[in-house]
C-alpha cells in the first residue's frame, strides 16, 4: 500500500492523462473512425502503433509515448476525441452514470486496475508503486 500524500491524486492524474487517453484511442482502434484532415495526427497514430508493436506492457507504452511527446508528438487531439466520445455517451444516455461508468471501465480499466481495487462500489488503493 502506498501512503504518500497526494498518491491517489497522482494515480488519478495518470489514468486521465492525455498520454493515457491517446493510448486508449489507438489501442482500442477508435482512431480509424476519426477524420483528422491533417497529416500530423496520422503520424501521431503511426508513432503510437509502432510503440504498441514494441511492447505489450501498458506502463512501457506510456513511458515510450511520454518520451515521444517530449520530442514533439502531439497527442492532445486524440485525448480530446476520447473525452468528447464520453461526453456524447453521457448526453445520449440522458446522464446515465452507469452507462458512462461501464464505458470508462471498459477502456480505462486496465490502467485503473494497476492502482485501485473496486469492491462493493468502494475504491481501495492497491498500488505499491508511488509516484
Amino acid at each position: 500500500m502506498c501512503s504518500l500524500p497526494g498518491a491517489l491524486t497522482t494515480a488519478r492524474s495518470t489514468v486521465v492523462s492525455n498520454i493515457n487517453l491517446a493510448n486508449v484511442v489507438v489501442e482500442h482502434e477508435i482512431h480509424p473512425f476519426i477524420d483528422f484532415g491533417n497529416c500530423s495526427q496520422k503520424a501521431c497514430i503511426d508513432d503510437i502503433k509502432s510503440i504498441h508493436r514494441q511492447t505489450d506492457s501498458h506502463f512501457e507504452r506510456i513511458e515510450l509515448i511520454t518520451k515521444k511527446v517530449s520530442s514533439g508528438l502531439n497527442i492532445k487531439v486524440l485525448a480530446d476525441v476520447f473525452e468528447s466520445i464520453l461526453g456524447a455517451i453521457f448526453v445520449d444516455s440522458n446522464g446515465n452514470h452507469q452507462v458512462v461508468s461501464s464505458i470508462i471501465h471498459r477502456f480505462l480499466g486496465k490502467t485503473m486496475s494497476t492502482f485501485f481495487l473496486i469492491k462493493n462500489s468502494r475504491m481501495y488503493w492497491i498500488s505499491s508503486k508511488c509516484y
